[in-house]
């Protein structure tokens, strides 16, 4: 996902996205208070709290419980994987983990609040088992500089608009008109300086295990994977 982030509004034919998690089975809110539904089942190596069968890759994974530290082996760095007080509450890993024909998710210990995030795949073509030697270097710089350039691959036959405006309080402004096929696959806002408004703070966060709070050091929110220089 991360290598090919131009293809992110394409919609796959025959993928499904399946969640596992904490909840109360018996319907109530004890969705791992009492530690009693999160493991689907209990093993030798511990409690097993995903489980699928088939092609396909695990998105996302995120705990409450700050235990273990998997940021010392790459590709499990930040901004890819981050604890409690990177984040605005919890563990993350969102590292996708493809698999071909199966996967299986077991923690040591019980997790109590937690829920994992995949993808099912119609078929094994073109899937790679994850690689743990891949250390994702170009992904965790790509993620690093967010906000500050477009992450996109440059296209082809592509074009830039530039304008200058002064907008009234209450007013709109055309920024740009075309006709025909075609993708905006960037726009970029450049306020004057003023008291009240950081530029920083224009940007929506899109991954949404970080929301409501800036990479580490920033201040305000920072766009993720689109940017405001």
């Amino acid at each position: 996902m991360y290598r090919n982030l131009d293809r992110l509004p394409e919609l796959q034919t025959g993928v499904r996205t399946k969640q596992f998690s904490s909840f109360g089975r018996d319907g109530t809110n004890n969705d791992g208070f009492d530690g009693k539904y999160p493991c689907l089942r209990t093993t030798d190596a511990g409690c097993v709290i995903a489980d699928d069968s088939g092609p396909g890759e695990v998105a996302s994974v995120w705990f409450t419980r700050d235990e273990g530290n998997v940021t010392k082996t790459a590709p499990f760095s930040y901004p890819l994987v981050a604890n409690g007080v990177q984040t605005s509450g919890g563990v993350y890993i969102r590292v996708p983990m493809p698999y071909r024909s199966s996967m299986r998710i077991t923690t040591q210990s019980n997790p109590y609040f937690y829920h994992v995030d995949c993808r099912q795949f119609p078929d094994a073509n073109g899937v790679s088992t994850f690689d743990p030697s891949d250390k994702a270097e170009d992904v965790i710089a790509l993620l690093k500089a967010a906000g500050t350039k477009d992450p996109k691959p440059a296209q082809p036959n592509s074009k830039t608009t530039a304008t200058s405006l002064n907008l009234a309080p209450g007013k709109q402004l055309t920024l740009a008109d075309t006709a025909g096929p075609g993708e905006l696959s960037a726009l970029r806002l450049k306020p004057a300086p003023t008291r009240f408004v950081r530029r920083r703070q224009l940007a929506a966060r899109i991954l949404g295990h970080r929301a409501g709070r800036g990479l580490r050091g920033e201040p305000g929110r920072r766009s993720e994977l689109m940017s405001v220089p």
